[in-house]
């Protein structure tokens, strides 16, 4: 009996949609090749490079544009940290402190404008910037501070927090420090 259950259970993880591979286009977003996702609730936002953010509450079924005050389209990422959306744009940081309906421009301090990445832990923003390095917000993005000690490479593509840890993925490879 046991080795049937087994069985049964291997022939439904094998015959599950979900397992299978199998894609389905959603209606969208159409404004322009999406860069990032990213998820608040039973929200997706996707950041796209020319056509800027986009809401779907319905699953992907219909998606709108949420850019009031997003003075640039080209969106490579997207992260939220408590109840604000953070859009990271060739031309700085905007904050959204209302799913998108608004944005703001959160860039003092921020020397290098062209943001490439977002990651947040806790109180703690940070922006990965082209051959600007990292930079780190306490304050939801009102302030930047450089944080590229030790880092060799300034392109920073990518960023991950695992725990008390930042990883960078840069042109140089991946860099890891302490939050």
């Amino acid at each position: 009996m046991r080795i049937n259950a087994i069985c049964l259970a291997l022939v439904f993880v094998l015959l599950s949609p979900y397992a299978s591979g199998q894609w389905t286009q959603t209606n969208g977003p159409y404004g322009g090749y999406v860069q990032t996702f990213c998820v608040s609730g039973t929200k997706v936002f996707a950041g796209t490079f020319g056509g800027g953010v986009f809401l779907s509450a319905d699953s992907g079924r219909s998606w709108k544009a949420v850019n009031a005050g997003l003075t640039n389209t080209l969106v490579g990422s997207l992260v939220v940290s408590g109840s604000n959306l953070f859009a990271g744009t060739d031309n700085g940081v905007f904050i959204s402190t209302n799913d998108g309906t608004s944005w703001t421009a959160v860039v003092s301090g921020l020397t290098s404008t062209i943001v490439l990445s977002l990651a947040a832990s806790s109180t703690n923003l940070f922006a990965g910037t082209y051959f600007g390095g990292v930079f780190l917000s306490t304050n939801h993005g009102t302030s930047w501070t450089a944080a590229r000690t030790g880092l060799t490479n300034l392109h920073v593509q990518a960023l991950a927090v695992s725990g008390a840890l930042l990883f960078a993925g840069t042109k140089g490879g991946v860099f890891l420090s302490s939050i």
